[in-house]
């Protein structure tokens, strides 16, 4: 697998197979409708995704929109977001594998 990239997020956020919810909270979910799973997204991690979905397709871009939003310097900001963009496609990815069948 490639290393995890803004681009390849918004890829997987794209599959049928998953659908985001945003909360009045600021918070959001990310509903596996066919594995019956929830991913819970913090307001930070929820404004990450709006990002990506809203065309920040590598870590500079990224980087920048957090640093802006958050008031903190874009390393940090490509750091923190380069570990949660990760993070959040290995469950994802873990949620879009078809599941074992019965008799293995």
């Amino acid at each position: 697998m490639n290393e995890p990239s803004p681009r390849t997020l918004h890829a997987l956020l794209e599959d049928e197979r998953f659908d985001e919810t945003c909360l009045p909270d600021g918070t959001s979910v990310i509903l596996d409708i066919a594995g019956q799973q929830v991913v819970s997204l913090s307001k930070t991690g929820a404004y990450i995704v709006a990002q990506v979905r809203d065309g920040a397709d590598d870590f500079d871009d990224l980087a920048k929109r957090v640093a802006i939003r958050y008031e903190v310097d874009e390393d940090t900001a490509r750091t923190d977001a380069r570990q949660f963009v990760a993070e959040l496609i290995q469950a994802l990815s873990k949620q879009a594998a078809p599941a074992p069948s019965a008799g293995a």
